[in-house]
C-alpha cells in the first residue's frame, strides 16, 4: 500500500482547510477522533502524523505515544498556539507553533518543509515483512539470474555470487535462502574480512569454555547458529589461507568439531560465499585454495555492473524514491523529469546501487516541498556538475590531475580497494599508485573529501 499522511483535528473547519491545502500536495487521509486513527493505524502505519494539540478530547502528546507504542519511529507533528506547551523541547515529536494569522495554506507549506528531506528509508519498515527481499529487475540480465537463481535455491551446495562493490550480492544471497527449502530458517551473514585470523576457527566453528585464554564461556559458531538455514560468507577472498582447508573440510562433510571439543556437530547449513575479488586470479597467485574455490563454486552467478545493466536504474531510481518522503505526495512518479530516469542511466557509478543510492539521498535531503519536482538539476547540484561549478579557469595541468584522480578513483571501487590489483588494471606498479594516490590525496578508501582538498590544494599552488 502506498504511504499516505494522517491528519486528525477534531474542528471540521480547520480540518477542511488545512486539510484541503496538505491535500493539493500529499496523499492525505483526515480523521476527527483518535480512536478512528488508531484503529486505522494498527491496520496500515502511517509514516507522518498531523494533530492538532487537543484532538477530539484526547491530548496530542498521548495521542502519539500510543501510536509510537504501536509502530515506533513515525513522524508525529503537532499544532499548537504559541506557548501552549510549557515544554517544547521536552516532546517526542515535531511542534509547528500557528497561531492562525499565517493561513492554512502557509501552514501547509511549514508541514511540507517539515516532512521534506527526511533520510532515505525512513518509511522502509511500515510495510508488513515480505517474505523474500525485494529485487528490482528493470533488465533481461536480472531477470535471467533470478530466474538462476530459483532453480539453485531448493539444492544445498554452495552457491558462489560474485560482482563488484555494491551490485547487490547480498540481496541476491538472501533471494536464493527465501526461496529455498529452508527459507523459515536462519539466514546469518558474515563478513569474513571483519574476522581475524587468529579466531576464524573459534567464530565459524565455535569453541567450549576454557578453549583458549579468555573462553570464560562455550559459544556456538556461525555454522550453528545458521543450523537448518543460511550462511552467508560476504568477502571470502579475505579468509585467511591457514583456515581454507578446515572451512572447506566443514562445506565437504557438514560437520565441525568446536575449538576445545571432541564432540562432532553435524550441519545442516547452506553455504553461499560473496567476493567482488577474482578468485580464479587467487588461486593462481597462491592466496586462495583451489579446492575450496571448485566446492564454492558449485553453483556460479555474476552480478555486471549497473553501467553493463543500465535497465536496471530508473526501475531502482523509482524504487529508492519511493521509500522517501517524495513517495507521500500525490502522483509522486509524474513528478520526476524524464531526463532525470535518461541521464542517470548514463552516470558512473563505480560503487553501483550503493551509489546510486547515495546520489538519491543527497538530492532528496536538500529537495524542498515548495517545489515538489525532481528536475536534473537537482541531481547536477548533487554531483556538483551544474552550470558554473567546475574551475572558471582550469589549465591543462588540472585538467589532467582531476581526470587522473577519476580514473583512479573507479578502479579501486571496482576492485574492492585492493591496492595491488587496481596498479595491475592501471598499467602501474604498486609504488607508483601508491605515490599518485598520495599527490592526489586519496586515501585507499577513496575519501572524496580528502580528494577534493587535495585537488584545491594543487589548484592554489598552480594558480601561485
Amino acid at each position: 500500500m502506498d504511504n499516505e499522511i494522517a491528519y486528525i483535528d477534531s474542528k471540521s473547519r480547520r480540518r477542511e482547510r488545512l486539510g484541503g491545502g496538505l491535500s493539493r500536495i500529499f496523499r492525505l487521509r483526515m480523521f476527527d477522533c483518535p480512536l478512528k486513527l488508531i484503529q486505522a493505524f494498527k491496520r496500515h502505519p502511517f509514516p507522518v502524523v498531523i494533530s492538532s494539540f487537543r484532538a477530539g478530547g484526547m491530548d496530542g502528546t498521548e495521542l502519539f505515544r500510543r501510536l509510537e507504542r504501536l509502530m515506533p519511529g513515525c513522524l508525529n507533528i503537532l499544532l499548537a498556539l504559541p506557548g501552549q506547551h510549557p515544554h517544547p523541547e521536552s516532546l517526542p515529536v515535531a511542534l509547528i507553533e500557528w497561531d492562525g494569522e499565517d493561513g492554512c495554506t502557509e501552514l501547509a507549506r511549514r508541514i511540507g518543509r517539515r516532512i521534506a528531506g527526511f533520510p532515505l528509508e525512513l518509511f522502509t519498515d511500515f510495510s508488513a515483512p515480505q517474505a523474500s527481499p525485494v529485487v528490482i529487475a528493470g533488465s533481461r540480465e536480472l531477470r535471467r539470474i533470478l530466474a538462476e537463481a530459483e532453480k539453485i535455491a531448493p539444492h544445498q551446495d554452495p552457491v558462489l555470487v560474485t560482482g563488484e562493490t555494491g551490485t547487490g550480492k547480498d540481496v541476491l544471497a538472501r533471494y536464493i535462502h527465501a526461496h529455498s527449502r529452508h527459507r523459515t530458517g536462519p539466514c546469518q551473514i558474515v563478513n569474513c574480512a571483519a574476522v581475524s585470523p587468529e579466531l576464524f576457527e573459534a567464530e565459524f566453528f565455535g569453541h567450549v569454555k576454557g578453549a583458549y585464554t579468555g573462553a570464560a564461556g562455550a559459544r556456538e559458531g556461525h555454522f550453528v547458529c545458521a543450523q537448518n538455514g543460511t550462511l552467508i560468507l560476504d568477502e571470502i577472498g579475505e579468509i585467511d589461507l591457514s583456515f581454507q582447508a578446515k572451512l572447506l573440510r566443514a562445506i565437504e562433510n557438514r560437520e565441525i568439531f568446536p575449538v576445545g571439543s571432541q564432540q562432532l556437530r553435524r550441519l545442516n547449513t547452506r553455504v553461499i560465499a560473496l567476493t567482488n575479488c577474482d578468485l580464479k586470479q587467487a588461486v593462481a597467485q597462491g592466496r586462495f585454495r583451489a579446492d575450496l574455490y571448485y566446492r564454492l563454486n558449485t553453483y556460479g552467478l555474476h552480478l555486471k555492473p549497473l553501467r553493463e545493466r543500465p535497465d536496471d536504474v530508473p526501475a531502482l531510481a523509482y524504487h529508492l524514491v519511493g521509500r522517501s518522503w517524495f513517495a507521500l505526495l500525490n502522483d509522486w512518479r509524474e513528478r520526476i523529469e524524464p531526463a532525470v530516469l535518461h541521464n542517470l542511466k548514463t552516470l558512473e557509478l563505480p560503487g553501483n546501487v550503493r551509489d546510486l543510492q547515495n546520489l538519491l539521498a543527497r538530492v532528496l535531503t536538500f529537495k524542498s516541498a515548495d517545489d515538489p519536482y525532481l528536475r536534473w538539476a537537482d541531481f547536477e547540484k548533487a554531483l556538483c556538475r551544474h552550470p558554473g561549478s567546475e574551475p572558471a579557469e582550469e589549465n591543462l595541468i588540472q585538467f589532467l590531475r582531476r581526470v587522473e584522480r577519476s580514473r583512479i578513483q573507479n578502479e579501486l571501487s571496482r576492485n574492492g580497494h585492493n591496492i595491488t590489483r587496481t596498479a595491475d588494471r592501471l598499467g602501474l606498479s604498486r609504488q607508483n599508485l601508491q605515490y599518485r594516490m598520495k599527490r592526489l590525496a586519496l586515501d585507499r578508501e577513496g575519501d572524496d573529501a580528502n580528494a577534493e582538498c587535495g585537488m584545491r590544494n594543487e589548484r592554489i599552488k598552480d594558480e601561485g
